[in-house]
């Protein structure tokens, strides 16, 4: 009896500690979704039309188009199609990174306007004019983008489609890359500071800052917190495994002072791609998403190459 009693007793302690360690995860989990995936990427760059801030300084005038379509989850997803002055069906697709919006991609719009490519700028869902209610690290903006790759193969059939994305942009294109092993529709990625893994990198910047308790609670919680409201897990989302197989040519950059995203993640990426053209450019000046500003001549040129290279030209 006395050891059923004991038993019981700790049992009920057990039960109850269970509760409280899973209440507060769920708290601190709720939060790290809240913080993660529901704020809202507002513009922050301007709100002159597209094709003013391109033909400044330019001697090459560029038209703007804007244009939208409905996703087959049902949100509006807003973008803007600049065609080239030199008549081509060659055209690149943009995708900007966290709690951003199309327009801080138009450094990236001049480059390939100037490769004599269309461009297309669309904001992600949850950020700029487009619809949506969450972020989710590209697990399901991966098939948002293929809305958009479809788009453009049925208004350009017979050009190259290209796609190329900063930061959590690259991650959603390097999850978009496994799918389109299926139709082929483009023909080249180039991913500009892309984390490896989700999890790894909440892992990451969740150990900068120190805290008292291990960050793998931290992940745990914030990922089942996030199944729960945004129906993904983390681990859905991992670039690295998404790409192991890939075939399309795919360019690797990434700043090595980057602080945000560590610059192994883009050597674990490059050596997860088994098949096919890959090519890797890591400058030694460059921060999160500075690869460009910082390198403006050398990011070109090795930029301009790969394509040459992944087109054949």
């Amino acid at each position: 009896m006395k050891n059923k009693s004991k038993l019981k007793v700790f049992l009920t302690f057990f039960l109850i500690a269970f509760m409280i360690v899973n209440f507060i995860g769920l708290s601190i989990g709720g939060f790290c979704h809240k913080q993660m995936c529901l704020r809202r990427g507002v513009n922050s760059e301007g709100n002159q039309p597209v094709s003013e801030v391109l033909n400044r300084n330019k001697n090459r005038l560029y038209k703007e188009e804007n244009v939208n379509i409905k996703t087959k989850q049902g949100y509006k997803l807003s973008g803007t199609y600049i065609k080239n002055p030199k008549e081509t069906k060659d055209t690149v697709i943009l995708v900007h990174g966290l709690m951003r919006t199309r327009r801080s991609m138009l450094s990236t719009a001049r480059v390939y306007l100037e490769k004599d490519f269309n461009v297309l700028l669309y904001d992600s869902r949850n950020n700029g004019e487009s619809g949506g209610e969450d972020t989710t690290f590209g697990h399901f903006e991966k098939y948002d983008l293929d809305e958009w790759v479809e788009y453009i193969a049925k208004r350009n059939p017979d050009g190259n489609l290209g796609v190329h994305g900063r930061s959590m942009g690259a991650a959603t294109a390097l999850l978009h890359s496994e799918i389109n092993e299926n139709s082929k529709n483009v023909k080249f990625y180039v991913s500009d500071c892309a984390y490896s893994d989700l999890k790894d990198e909440f892992i990451y910047v969740a150990d900068k800052g120190n805290l008292s308790i291990p960050s793998s609670f931290f992940a745990f919680y914030a990922s089942l917190a996030t199944k729960i409201k945004s129906d993904f897990k983390y681990s859905d989302v991992s670039p690295k495994e998404s790409v192991k197989n890939v075939t399309t040519p795919i360019m690797f950059i990434h700043g090595k002072k980057d602080e945000l995203v560590p610059v192994s993640m883009c050597k674990e990426l490059f050596n997860s791609k088994s098949k096919g053209l890959k090519d890797m450019y890591m400058p030694e000046n460059a921060g999160h998403g500075e690869s460009f500003k910082n390198n403006r001549e050398e990011y070109t040129d090795r930029l301009y190459k790969f394509i040459d290279t992944a087109l054949e030209k």
